[in-house]
Order: C-alpha cells, then structure tokens, then sequence
C-alpha cells in the first residue's frame, strides 16, 4: 500500500540538512521521516504555510514550532532551517535549550561571552531546540533575548521549538516572551486519522509488511498517536513475529488480536515498573526501599507519590496498589493518596516538581518504555 495524499492530509517536504553545515548538535531530530515528507491533517492548515520558506525570509523572525512530543516540529523546523540558511555564507547554529545554557553558563565561567556571542554572530542562522527548558534560567533567558536584538539587526533567521506549555505565564520572562510572540507561531498537532493511515501504510511497507486497506484502517483508528509511536509499533510487531517463527508478512486481523493479547499482559507491568524507577530516580529512593517496610519521612513520602500515580496513571485498585508498594493495605493507600493530593494542594513548590515527574512519566510511556521481547537491528 503506497503513500498517497487526500483531501483530509498534505504533504510538507522534509529536506536533510548535512552535518558539515551546522555548528552545535547535528543529530536534533534525526529519525522524523515519511518519504521525506511531513504528513499533515487540516488541523495544522498554518504549517502550508512553511511549503515555500523563501517567503519567509522577508518575515519577522523568529518562526517559533510548538507542540507534543513526536509531532515532528524538530525536524519540520531544521527542514525550514536549513532551506532559508542554503547559500549563505557561515554555517546553522543549532543548539537545544539546555546546551544553551550549558555554553552560557562556561563562558561566563572562562570569562569567554564575547566569543560565545560572536560565534551566533557569526552563524547563518540560529536554531533552538526546545525552549521551554531555559525556564528555570533567568540568566540564560536575558542573554537569549540580546541575541535576537542582535540577530534581528542582521535578518538573520531564527528558527525555534517548544512545548505546547511553553506561552503559560511564568515560563519565560517577560522580555523574551514579548520577544519570542512578536514573530510567527505554528501549532504543530499530531497527525489526525487521515494522516495516520498514511503513515501506517508507508511504516508498513517499511517493515515489509502488508495488509488490507480495513486493517489499515482498523489499526488508524486504535493506533492514535504520533509517527514515532507507530514506527516503535511496527517495530514490535516484527519482533514478536519473529519470536513466534511467523514468517508470513501478511497482517490480519486475527494476528493483530493475537498481537495485541501479547502486548497487553506486559504492558501494566513495564508502566508500573517504569512509575517506580522514575520515582525512584527523582526521590533519590531506591526502589526497594519504596517497596519495604521503612517508614522514614523521605521513603513514606516518595512511596505515596508512586501510590499516587499509580492510581491517577494506571487506575489501578487500592488492593492492586498495595501489592506494588509491599502488601499494604487498602486504608493504607487511601491515606498515601490522600497526602500526596493535599501536599498539591498546599505547597505549589512540591506541585510543581509532582507535574515535571507527571510529564516525564507520560513522556515515557509514549516513548514505549522498554520492550518485554528483543527489538529487531
């Protein structure tokens, strides 16, 4: 089943930039590719907008990508990137937030701002991936937004990502804010049904996989989510094919269920033991510990925050929970919740480190976490 456009989808292209171009990360986004070509759904009507970026040279930068995880704005934007900086003289500065800061933070440290100002200066162009990360640095902030007067002065591109979350109040100062709306803002959404068909038919072939245009269908309607998620499900289903010595490549219906029976009794388990290690990671608790008898202030707390999420992320029941968390009881478990809900309500310093953990669990669970079978080369 070819890849081919309607009129629910279209087509951006997706041009490859050569690492010999770019000063900073060359490999941001490596891997977001469907024939080269972005498929969008009529939800993302401003990106048409990016199908000719030389209209975009006279525009007022910076062109500023938004969205989840795996939409594919990071490729779309060095894509854009790339074709705006083609003949100019200088390479693409392409930096994520953090190493940003990173930079920042050593050059102020080696006494080196004028060098690390004029090394921008001196780039086609900038690309910044990620923005939303410089909101704990102030510092980081101010200095981004004299580097965009700067760069402004000279026309030169600035091409940049970020989370949905990322014009909330209290993200960025005000100054950058201001700095950063004044220029052009597209929402990158995940594809929609239509796209997503498309994108399955053409991961399918990639796979050496075929099927019927009702499977497909079938698998757009329960595979909701974004282009990276169903290459990791293809991925899957390869592996478990293999697993089970089935060489035929032709997916049916009667296969998927099969499939899907297979994934769902691991699924719970590798999304409760990935709650845990992510708890234990933030908390500095050690998951036995989490999952033993200790009743010291820290380890009761970080093993009502798994209760916590466990029961807000995975609903599971307070008998289920108990058996995770050591054979507690259920008024046990009521009581974890109970505390970890309030200390939300009551110190917005902990509800803000309790939200970061929540994204870094969702985002891990998008991602797939850790297969329960080997994944093919």
């Amino acid at each position: 089943m070819a890849l081919t456009s309607d009129l629910a989808t279209f087509f951006l292209p997706i041009t490859g930039i050569d690492p010999a171009r770019i000063v900073g990360v060359a490999n941001i986004g490596a891997g977001y590719c469907v024939n080269n070509q972005f498929v969008g759904c009529p939800v993302n009507v401003g990106l048409k907008y990016l199908a000719n970026p030389d209209q975009l040279l006279d525009s007022d930068w910076p062109l500023i990508l938004f969205g989840p995880s795996g939409t594919g704005k990071t490729a779309i934007a060095l894509s854009i990137a790339s074709r705006v900086t083609d003949g100019s003289p200088g390479k693409l500065a392409a930096l994520t937030a953090k190493d940003f800061c990173h930079r920042f933070a050593n050059a102020i440290e080696t006494n080196s701002t004028a060098q690390f100002r004029q090394s921008l200066f001196a780039a086609a162009g900038l690309f910044l991936d990620d923005i939303d990360q410089l909101k704990k640095y102030p510092a980081a902030q101010n200095e981004l937004t004299f580097l965009l007067d700067q760069l402004a002065i000279q026309s030169k591109p600035v091409i940049m990502t970020a989370d949905p979350q990322w014009l909330d109040s209290g993200c960025l100062v005000p100054k950058l804010h201001s700095r950063l709306t004044s220029g052009l803002c597209l929402h990158v959404h995940p594809p929609g049904y239509d796209a997503r068909r498309l994108i399955i038919a053409d991961t399918a072939a990639q796979f050496d996989c075929s099927m019927s245009i009702e499977v497909c269908d079938y698998l757009s309607t329960v595979l909701s989510v974004t282009y990276p998620r169903i290459q990791l499900f293809f991925a899957q289903l390869g592996a478990w094919l293999k697993s089970q010595s089935i060489s035929e490549r032709q997916i049916d219906r009667t296969l998927l269920d099969s499939f899907f029976e297979h994934s769902n009794r691991y699924s719970k388990k590798r999304s409760v033991d990935s709650i845990l290690r992510l708890v234990s990671k933030a908390t500095g608790i050690r998951v036995i510990d989490i999952k033993g008898k200790s009743r010291q202030q820290s380890t009761a707390l970080a093993r009502c925050i798994v209760v916590y999420f466990l029961r807000h992320h995975l609903n599971m029941s307070f008998a289920g929970i108990g058996q995770v968390v050591g054979g507690r009881d259920h008024s046990t478990i009521m009581h974890s919740l109970k505390r970890v809900e309030m200390l939300i309500f009551e110190n917005e310093v902990q509800a803000t480190a309790l939200r970061e953990l929540e994204q870094a669990i969702i985002e891990n669970q998008l991602a797939g976490m850790e297969a329960d079978y080997e994944q093919p080369v």
